[in-house]
């Protein structure tokens, strides 16, 4: 198993950037800031969701009592997270624990994630092959 060494070195910007949020969501602010998972795990210096990156950040996350919705490791890497406390009553501690999801869901692949381009069925197919070489570039 390979560790990422350098989410330990990133703790300056994690940490302001979860202390901002924190802040934010305290002032009474709903959505303190919504961005993306790729850019979220990217804070922590990780530049995938491996076992180790992902149990590393709950981690970091769980001190600063946030939670990330939806969760940033079963979304695809380009999808927007919002932010929220970690709740506080002791029966939605169960409801709270993440357990990872074993399977890996289309919603994570980027064609899952973009609009189906088509051609009308009369189209000539010439602008179909001009639509693909488009595409493919």
């Amino acid at each position: 198993m390979r560790f990422d060494c350098s989410l330990e070195i990133s703790f300056e910007m994690y940490d302001k950037k979860l202390t901002e949020i924190v802040n934010q969501i305290k002032k009474g602010r709903v959505r303190p800031s919504r961005v993306t998972a790729r850019t979220f795990i990217g804070w922590f210096g990780a530049q995938r969701r491996s076992t180790y990156n992902v149990h590393f950040i709950r981690s970091i996350l769980k001190k600063y009592h946030l939670v990330t919705k939806p969760d940033f490791d079963s979304v695809w890497i380009d999808s927007t997270i919002s932010f929220e406390l970690e709740p506080q009553d002791d029966e939605s501690t169960l409801d709270s624990e993440i357990i990872p999801d074993p399977t890996y869901r289309i919603g994570k692949l980027l064609s899952a994630n973009k609009t189906p381009i088509s051609v009308k069925p009369d189209a000539p197919l010439s602008e179909a092959l001009h639509t693909r070489a488009w595409i493919e570039t």
